[in-house]
């Protein structure tokens, strides 16, 4: 084994910690732990679908565009207009997330 297989990375520690918080939680309050895991699994089925279509997109971008594409467009050698197709793409994108998250139904306020 390597080195990189012997250690044991941060997010697996911290999944740990949290797994066994929940557990000592449990024993002093199953009530509050069970609504925890109830909401948990109800938040997990609202974004379910549309986590699925964002993978989808994203193994079909890499299915069907490969790097010399990407470099055709905005390589170091396009010059300005890599630079203004980079800042298009990356306007359009960001002003679509912030979009889709205000419609969501999960994220409006209660008041």
């Amino acid at each position: 084994m390597n080195e990189k297989q012997k250690k044991l990375s941060g997010g697996w520690l911290f999944l740990a910690l949290v797994a066994a918080l929940y557990i000592a939680s449990s024993f002093f309050s199953g009530g509050l732990v069970r609504n925890s895991l109830a909401q948990f699994a109800e938040l997990i089925k609202r974004i379910a679908p549309v986590l699925l279509f964002v993978f989808a997109l994203i193994y079909c971008f890499n299915l069907f565009v490969n790097p010399k594409v990407i470099s055709k467009y905005l390589g170091s050698r396009k010059g300005i207009s890599g630079w203004l197709v980079s800042i298009s793409g990356g306007i359009i994108s960001m002003g679509a997330i912030t979009c889709g998250i205000r419609s969501l139904p999960i994220c409006a306020r209660k008041e």
